[in-house]
């Protein structure tokens, strides 16, 4: 499209590298503090996917940076006690996991969406329960 910005692998090698050090900084400060900024994250990549052009390979990474922001801004929610927008988050990072093509985010996406099943909300990442043996 005409007026639109192309950004290579730089700028996906520093959307990953903020959400690494978000990862840190969660680990030292807590999840209450950290949420908001996770959030943030996810609407820049959200913005730059939408409205800049890239190569296949820079959106992919793109899509798994949005997956890790989803992941990251979900276990800062549940961790806070907030299980519906937790949820909400793992599902989008489930969704981003699609696009990136990256063996790794996808297993890494639903792993951490286990802990908010519940019995009256299964967990996102089972397509079946389980039966007993017989």
């Amino acid at each position: 499209m005409v007026g639109q910005r192309r950004i290579g692998a730089e700028v996906a090698a520093r959307i990953e590298a903020r959400l690494g050090a978000l990862r840190h900084l969660d680990d030292q400060i807590g999840s209450a503090e950290v949420y908001d900024t996770a959030a943030a994250e996810i609407r820049l990549t959200r913005r730059l996917l939408q409205e800049t052009t890239h190569s296949e390979q820079v959106g992919r990474r793109l899509y798994g940076a949005a997956a890790e922001a989803c992941r990251l801004a979900g276990w800062c929610a549940y961790d806070s006690g907030h299980d519906a927008d937790a949820e909400r988050r793992f599902i989008a990072a489930l969704r981003a996991t699609a696009s990136a093509g990256d063996d790794t985010v996808r297993v890494l996406a639903p792993t951490s969406a286990a802990p908010v099943a519940t019995p009256a909300a299964p967990s996102i990442c089972s397509t079946a329960r389980l039966q007993p043996a017989a």
